[in-house]
Parts: structure tokens; sequence; C-alpha cells
């Protein structure tokens, strides 16, 4: 895996939280499938207290204060305006601007939920952080996040790899390459877990980039590589050509998105 950089990730998520909601429908999917799913494993009475990791807007931390009225809910982020965008929404929380791997390290409370959405991906250190994240959790409690899993925009990932090869260069990494679901298997051997392969569509491969523009999810690697010209021609070519819809012209991205549940 790749090692990320903290302050860029804090940077560019940061810069697209006015826009962040619009452009991200599948996170979005993904907070409802989380709550619905928690809410089928706990109920109402048995949350008290939740922490989400990674709260970004506050889209996820709004829903939960709807199915856990009664539930404290301390809110992460590393992103101090994605911070200040969530109260804004909704400032019935206690957020705390912070990156969530060395919250976990060095907590000392306890939480009948913690949750997270479409963060873990940018974990430095997953393992070791979910495992201190479960520790945290109270007798009965439930640890639940959603993240992306490895076939996540596998289209893009294969044009650019076929885009150097046809221009004779050596490849290079442009989508960050994400875990697969035995990777959390091995780390909570118990839990359910379970993934969906996500098709969107759009009208052509720069509105597709542009939307990862707009969400703030590009250039987070520690190393980050210029694209040449040739090559970015050569891969929305390729793109074009391979991954156009059968019955549009437009082009499809899938998103590969697994959801666990761990208790305590």
């Amino acid at each position: 895996m790749s090692s990320f950089d903290k302050s860029t990730i804090s940077s560019r998520f940061g810069s697209k939280a006015q826009s962040y909601e619009d452009v991200t429908p599948v996170q979005e999917e993904m907070g409802t499938v989380l709550i619905d799913r928690i809410s089928q494993l706990r109920s109402k009475e048995q949350i008290h207290s939740i922490l989400e990791i990674g709260c970004g807007t506050g889209r996820l931390t709004r829903q939960l204060a709807k199915a856990f009225p009664d539930a404290a809910i301390t809110a992460l982020d590393i992103s101090a305006e994605m911070i200040a965008y969530a109260k804004a929404k909704f400032p019935d929380a206690s957020y705390q601007v912070t990156d969530a791997e060395n919250y976990l390290a060095d907590c000392s409370d306890s939480f009948d939920l913690i949750v997270s959405n479409a963060t873990v991906q940018w974990f430095e250190n997953p393992e070791l952080s979910l495992m201190n994240a479960r520790q945290l959790l109270k007798l009965g409690g439930l640890l639940a996040f959603a993240t992306f899993a490895e076939k996540t925009f596998h289209e893009l990932s294969t044009s650019f790899d076929q885009a150097y090869i046809s221009r004779g260069l050596p490849k290079k990494d442009h989508v960050v390459p994400m875990h697969n679901l035995g990777f959390w298997g091995n780390i909570f051997p118990e839990a359910e877990i379970t993934d969906i392969l996500v098709e969107k569509k759009f009208i052509d491969v720069r509105t597709f980039l542009h939307s990862i523009q707009l969400a703030g999810a590009v250039n987070s690697q520690s190393e980050r590589y210029v694209i040449p010209g040739r090559v970015l021609k050569a891969m929305i070519s390729h793109y074009t050509e391979h991954f156009k819809c059968s019955t549009t012209n437009q082009i499809k991205a899938t998103y590969h998105v697994c959801y666990c549940f761990q208790s305590g």
C-alpha cells in the first residue's frame, strides 16, 4: 500500500467542503447502508455514545443523530474546514480536528458504537488503528465501517497502465490502491464483511476525473507524479474505447465498496 501525505489529505478534502456532498452520491449510499445495518444489529436503547471517524461534512453525523437521537456523538476529522462545515450544518455533536489514528491510539474513553464511512482507506496503519478502535468499545459495542476495496476505479487504473505501455514509458500509479476483502478479514476474522460493486456513469472521462477532483480525493499519496500530456491523452482514448456503456455514449466507473461490522 502507498503511504499518504496527511497534510495534503487535509488540505485537499478541506478545500472541497462546499462541493463534497454534491459529488459523492456513492459515499452517501454507503452511509445509508451503514445506518440501516447498524440499526438492525443494535437498538436505539443500546447506543448511548458514538465515535465517528472521519466525519467530513457531517452527512453521516446527521444520519446518526436521527437514528440514535439520545446518543452523544463525538465526530473526528483531519480537516478543520470539513469540521467547520459539519458544525454549521449540525452543531449538536462534539467535533475534534485531529488525525483519527492518533486519537484512537491515545483515547481513554469508550463508546457503544464506533463508525466510519469512506475514511479507513486513508489510514497509514489500518490494522493497528482499527484494533485500537475495537479496544475502545464498551461491552456489547459495535465497530462498523465502510471503505473502498481493490476493484475501485479499475477502469481508470487499467487505462493508465495501457497508456504508459503504449508510449513506452514505465508505469506510474495514479489510482490509490485499495485493500481487498481478505485484508479486512484477517484483521477481524469474526466480523460480518460484505462487498458490492457500484457502477456509475459519466458523460466522458474528463467529467469523471473532475468529479474526483471536486470530492478532494486526488493527489494525496506521499509520492506524486505529474502526468505527461501524451499519457493523459492515451489514457482517455483507451478508457473511452474499452469502458463505454453498451447502450449510451457514457463511460462507466466502478466503486468497490466493503462493509465491516465487528462486535466488541
